[in-house]
């Protein structure tokens, strides 16, 4: 027969090599495969079409009063198939809590990105935390009820992807982390990173639950968002408040160093209260 390596494919056309062995792909491996690909689809409907029920009702009625039959009937499941995805209703609570912060993380990262100084990233990311945390279903779950239904140590485990984009934005704007050549004089050990991730993601969510447990939120809000751009100006070495603009957006390249016009005492137009 004819050399060469694709010799072999004639020999073997329904084998495929998998680094060790070689499993034949006859009509029922791929039968199986496909029924594996079906069941996973399914499967990420249901969870989909679970969390999104559970979503509206713990948003509205909250953890303890939210009911598990009426979050299956509006899923359009059985009870049964419930407890097939998810142990019990703390489960469930808690995958709503994880698409929550995510949710959260890409506004973080959207705002950053639309701002071409990394300090101006910094701020309007934090105003997108704050702003994001309060809508009032997000309120409900996340602050409200969060604590109780799943503890600070889930919580903070949960929020670990919120924090390392913190550090991540604070790398890139003093240049630790940035590309090119970086001066001794900017260069930031990471133990200073994470200390000033830490510093700023924890006083970003006491912030938050001040405004969700205040009696005049819209007033802790607006003094919430003040204190936020104080605290990345003073990292950025820029005056206290500069940076930000009437409407309470810092406009663009006003970061470390740069010039800008003093904080507004007026709260930011259309933001959401709880």
């Amino acid at each position: 027969m004819g050399g060469g390596p694709f010799s072999l494919l004639a020999l073997a056309p329904a084998e495929l090599h998998t680094g060790s062995t070689y499993v034949q792909r006859t009509p029922a491996y791929n039968a199986r495969m496909e029924t594996r690909r079906t069941q996973q689809e399914r499967t990420a409907a249901t969870t989909k079409d679970l969390v999104g029920a559970a979503r509206a009702h713990f948003a509205r009625d909250g953890y303890a009063a939210a009911s598990l039959d009426a979050i299956c009937a509006q899923a359009g499941i059985t009870k049964g198939a419930l407890y097939h995805h998810f142990r019990n209703k703390r489960s469930l609570f808690r995958a709503v809590y994880e698409a929550e912060q995510h949710r959260l993380r890409g506004a973080i990262a959207d705002a950053f990105r639309a701002c071409p100084d990394p300090w101006d990233g910094l701020r309007a990311g934090q105003r997108a935390f704050l702003t994001g945390s309060i809508e009032p279903g997000t309120q409900r779950i996340t602050l409200l009820d969060a604590p109780g239904a799943l503890g600070w140590a889930v919580m903070r485990e949960v929020q670990a992807d919120c924090r390392a984009m913190t550090r991540s934005g604070l790398a890139r704007a003093v240049r630790a982390d940035g590309e090119g050549p970086v001066s001794a004089v900017e260069a930031v050990e990471a133990v200073e990173l994470d200390a000033m991730a830490s510093v700023v993601f924890g006083a970003l969510c006491e912030c938050a639950m001040a405004v969700a447990h205040a009696r005049d939120p819209d007033a802790v809000l607006a003094a919430s968002l003040r204190q936020v751009d104080r605290l990345v100006a003073a990292l950025a070495g820029t005056p206290a408040g500069a940076g930000v603009a009437a409407d309470g957006v810092a406009p663009a390249g006003t970061g470390r160093g740069a010039a800008a016009p003093a904080v507004a005492d007026a709260p930011p137009a259309g933001l959401p209260v709880a």
